[in-house]
């Protein structure tokens, strides 16, 4: 079954390839408005433009790569007031699975479809694996699912999500998680991505992106993947892994993250920037990922993963 996967993955990344990405340079050195940030590297470029589902930017400078940075990624704990003084994962609550039984602002276990909230499910949704019930959002390139209805949610957010990349996330960048500000505030976005095999965080605006890269390399199984975006203290996203604080130790120099007003829209699923490839950061150099999205949740305090 796998082998089929591949496959399919390998057939469709060639025809979205064909689509060229729009480059794009940044520096590397670390920003004096990061949170969290770990040891210092020099780097290059990643994402894409909102909505483009291809549009990203060259692969990064030779000082960027995984391998240049010595410094050992170490979790640090951060104190800005509200649920933050959780933010080392200690003492983090324990979820309940399935959206019938909890009342988060906005959720999809994909159990019960359709549902009128969400754009862009289609035939994505599959039953072969789940991290919890017995379905869950199977990614090719370029798959996504919106919604606009946020509830309570304004410009902070802690979300929640399931994910299994097999077998292993692709080297070069590509996004999962976007979290954009209100229509007509610049276009700015949080994101959650992936790039050299790792979980990413990235803020997207005034014309630039700041990446934030991580050494949490992804592993062949669910994970439990929460963020935290403070959009109302201008805040690097913040990621953890299985309740673990995940450090950065690249993250762009620019631009400084901004203020958002209100988040308007959050997309979750599959948008590659570059190669689905484990190996190489372009093109589609067999191995190819695959991917699952299961257990989406978003609230204004801390969800917390699931309990198996």
């Amino acid at each position: 079954m796998r082998t089929e996967f591949h496959s399919f993955w390998w057939a469709a990344g060639v025809v979205w390839l064909v689509g060229a990405c729009v480059a794009q340079s940044e520096s590397g050195n670390p920003g004096s408005d990061a949170a969290t940030i770990v040891g210092a590297g020099s780097g290059g470029s990643s994402g894409g433009a909102a909505g483009s589902g291809g549009a990203g930017a060259g692969a990064p400078a030779s000082g960027g790569a995984p391998g240049a940075v010595d410094a050992a990624i170490e979790m640090t704990t951060v104190s800005e007031g509200g649920s933050l003084d959780q933010a080392a994962g200690d003492g983090a609550p324990i979820a309940l699975a399935g959206c019938a039984q909890n009342n988060y602002p906005v959720c999809m276990d994909f159990e019960t479809l359709p549902d009128a909230k969400w754009t862009g499910i289609g035939a994505n949704v599959q039953t072969v694996t789940a991290a919890h019930g017995k379905a869950a959002f199977h990614g090719p390139p370029a798959s996504s699912i919106t919604t606009k209805m946020l509830g309570p949610i304004t410009n902070v957010v802690w979300g929640r999500f399931y994910l299994h990349m097999t077998p292993k996330a692709p080297v070069g960048h590509g996004a999962m998680v976007m979290l954009f500000d209100q229509p007509g505030s610049s276009g700015n976005w949080y994101e959650v991505g992936y790039e050299y095999n790792a979980l990413q965080g990235n803020w997207h605006g005034n014309g630039g992106e700041k990446y934030m890269r991580t050494k949490m390399v992804l592993p062949d199984k669910w994970v439990c993947v929460e963020f935290f975006a403070d959009g109302a203290n201008a805040a690097p996203i913040k990621l953890w892994m299985d309740g673990v604080l995940v450090g950065y130790y690249d993250v762009a120099a620019s631009p400084t993250v901004g203020k958002t007003v209100k988040f308007s829209q959050f997309s979750i699923g599959f948008t590659p920037y570059h190669g689905l490839s484990t190996v190489s950061y372009e093109g589609n150099t067999m191995p190819m990922t695959d991917m699952w999205i299961d257990d989406i949740a978003l609230d204004v305090q801390r969800i917390g993963c699931i309990a198996n």
